[in-house]
């Protein structure tokens, strides 16, 4: 799964209007953002996905594995899209915070399996 592109470029586009989503929620207004790597790079860190991954790995394939990995808890319905809004709605001001987060939520779930 964390290897496969197409999921990742999946990935990349659920994650940008997931983000731009919440932000629209948030501010009662239209967002529409492009969450950046560092972003998700610093969301690995945060959440401990980094760990779980080579150590020499880049900053755009962390960013892709993060993209990879959100998108699919919700293709496999782990995690529904109203969920996934309402924890990035958490912290919209800190996207690498909000993000982290629903990494954190999406390790969990995937413990319990």
């Amino acid at each position: 799964m964390l290897r496969n592109p197409q999921l990742a470029r999946l990935g990349d586009a659920f994650v940008n209007f997931l983000f731009s989503l919440a932000l629209t929620q948030s501010c009662g207004e239209p967002v529409g953002i492009k969450v950046s790597d560092k972003v998700l790079f610093e969301a690995a860190k945060k959440s401990a996905i980094k760990s779980f991954l080579p150590r020499r790995m880049k900053r755009g394939h962390v960013a892709n594995v993060v993209e990879a990995l959100i998108v699919n808890s919700w293709l496999k319905k782990s995690l529904s899209l109203e969920e996934m809004t309402r924890i990035v709605c958490r912290n919209p001001g800190n996207l690498s915070d909000a993000a982290a987060e629903l990494l954190k939520d999406i390790l969990e779930r995937m413990k319990d399996r």
